[in-house]
């Protein structure tokens, strides 16, 4: 398999759940004659490691180096993947390093024992998850082995890093460059909507970022108005 180069990249971005009748990997299988129709050259799946209940788009995850039970097994998404690329289309995955599910071990070990916990500490997010922090030499460990463990055991082509801001710089230099030694070649992009983030490409392994201000206003062209203030 050989990768497109990361400016021909077409990405579809999916949910397993609602992309196919069935909602798993199987039926994911059987639309893969239809993505490759489409023209497209990567897929990207939202996050599909493993969270409390069915029906999550996966942003509170609960276990980061284990598939959503609900998607099938490991076996059948290395199946897919391997499908995938014999059709020329790499998969990424989205991985969520800002926060965890309450349900999650890294926080049910401590709880809001934040002086302890080499995971957590007192802080917010918008969404109230239990918030990672990335100075903590837990956090750091989880996230390098997730990042080495779905290239390595999956053979994924890259990342979208979901809400890199809350991460914060230093969290996502440590992560990204991981995942560099995993893969030198692996597409890192960065949901990352400061200001900075042409420094951030510069000086990390980041090699790609969202831009979301561009995204704003293709979806007020297609809606013929404003949406979300472009």
């Amino acid at each position: 398999f050989q990768r497109p180069i990361l400016k021909d990249l077409i990405i579809y971005e999916l949910l397993i759940r609602d992309f196919t009748d069935s909602g798993d990997i199987e039926g994911m299988m059987g639309k893969l004659d239809y993505l490759e129709e489409l023209g497209i050259n990567a897929i990207e799946l939202l996050p599909p490691t493993e969270f409390p209940g069915e029906t999550s788009w996966g942003y509170n995850p609960a276990f980061f180096m284990a598939l959503e039970s609900s998607y099938g097994t490991p076996e059948e998404l290395k199946e897919f993947v391997d499908e995938a690329h014999n059709r020329g289309i790499a998969v990424l995955i989205d991985l969520v390093f800002n926060h965890a599910d309450g349900s999650s071990p890294y926080e049910q070990m401590y709880g809001d024992d934040y002086e302890n916990s080499p995971y957590m500490h007192n802080e917010s997010n918008d969404w109230g998850f239990p918030d990672f922090d990335h100075s903590k030499v837990g956090t750091q460990a989880l996230a390098k082995a997730t990042v080495h463990h779905w290239i390595d055991k999956y053979h994924i082509d890259g990342y979208r890093y979901d809400h890199t801001p809350g991460v914060g710089w230093d969290g996502i230099s440590y992560f990204a460059n991981e995942a560099y030694l995993a893969d030198n070649n692996a597409y890192q992009i960065a949901e990352h909507f400061d200001s900075n983030v042409g420094s951030l490409i510069a000086v990390t392994r980041i090699n790609s970022h969202w831009h979301d201000a561009f995204h704003d206003q293709m979806k007020a062209n297609i809606r013929q108005g404003t949406f979300e203030g472009s």
